[in-house]
């Protein structure tokens, strides 16, 4: 995308990309923002499939009651997320200080300078500062019942897959099942339910 923005021959035509925001911290995604790419405002595309709204669009038209079912499925993603916190905490953490690794100046007189930045850029990454941070973040999700949150920060492909069992489908069908219903007379309130989790572009 940034080297399309810089191609005079291409100034006519307005170019931008969306990505998963991931484990990206809140600085990164301003970053992406300036050169045109738009971060979603869940960590995996997949997680779409698991917001309140289709949640409930799902259950009538699966004649479950709404309320119930999309309770039944937020307890179940908590659930999901609880299994496997540590690794979640841990991955976010590891994320973080790989970015920072990534600004490394590389531009010096000799070997000593190089080692000199080198070390000044490690010793400014206190781990433990950002996995308390990191864990800060996560256990506040789980105490406040943030399920916003939690669709934000759960990096879990599988997640949309796993809570099809709650419809009463079987496992990976209810993406498949949304993808279906968006065909028909359910498009413009799916796209809808969608809209608030798209970025404004």
């Amino acid at each position: 995308t940034k080297t399309l923005l810089k191609n005079e021959q291409l100034h006519h035509l307005r170019v931008f990309g969306i990505i998963d925001r991931d484990r990206r911290t809140d600085e990164e995604i301003e970053k992406l923002k300036a050169n045109s790419v738009f971060v979603l405002d869940v960590a995996e595309i997949e997680n779409l499939f698991c917001v309140p709204e289709l949640i409930e669009i799902v259950a009538e038209n699966l004649e479950l009651k709404p309320k119930e079912t999309t309770e039944k499925a937020i307890g179940f993603a908590f659930e999901c997320l609880e299994e496997e916190l540590d690794a979640q905490i841990l991955q976010r953490a590891a994320n973080e200080i790989k970015l920072r690794l990534d600004l490394f100046d590389g531009k010096a007189k000799d070997p000593d300078e190089l080692q000199n930045k080198l070390n000044g850029l490690i010793k400014s990454i206190d781990v433990k500062q950002i996995f308390t941070r990191t864990k800060a973040l996560f256990d506040n999700i789980i105490k406040e019942k943030n399920y916003l949150d939690l669709l934000r920060y759960y990096n879990r492909k599988s997640l949309s897959s796993r809570i099809s069992k709650i419809f009463g489908l079987k496992e990976g069908e209810l993406p498949e099942y949304i993808v279906r219903i968006t065909k028909g007379s359910n498009k413009t309130k799916v796209e809808k339910a969608l809209e608030k989790y798209l970025p404004k572009i």
